[in-house]
């Protein structure tokens, strides 16, 4: 079950919970995502709950159709960022509970078909702290 809080949302959260070390846990990643990108940030935790993706991206306009898109993922059991990215477009979604997805839309596309898989992003795990593949590529555990 994929979790989405709104900053406006969050606080409302945050004020019912009693337990004051989620608490804790909540104000210091809704803080720093405000610190970084002031307004309408955007919270996906995993479905584990123990990871949680923080980004921010405007809506697509006519005058602006590919807003950039900035994020975190932070680490709720060990208060942390993980890894941190910013990209001239793109989506983002967690896709089980420690690998979330980046798509990017690309400028020019090359000859060479392994590049152009790099060039729609890539898939971070945050259990190995890596990018572990690109969208349509096999991920190869060793």
């Amino acid at each position: 079950m994929l979790l989405l809080i709104t900053v406006h949302a969050l606080s409302a959260c945050a004020s019912a919970t009693n337990d004051s070390t989620a608490l804790d846990t909540v104000s210091k990643y809704s803080q720093l995502a405000v610190e970084k990108y002031q307004t309408n940030i955007t919270y996906q935790v995993n479905s584990a709950k123990s990871y949680v993706l923080c980004y921010k991206q405007a809506k697509a306009t006519a005058l602006n159709p590919t807003p950039p898109l900035k994020f975190f993922v932070y680490d709720l059991e060990h208060a942390k960022i993980l890894f941190e990215d910013a990209l001239s477009n793109g989506t983002i979604k967690w896709l089980n509970d420690h690998q979330f997805q980046v798509r990017t839309t690309p400028g020019i596309i090359k000859i060479d078909e392994d590049t152009n898989k790099r060039l729609f992003g890539y898939i971070y795990d945050v259990a190995l702290q890596k990018k572990v593949a690109a969208p349509g590529e096999k991920v190869n555990y060793r």
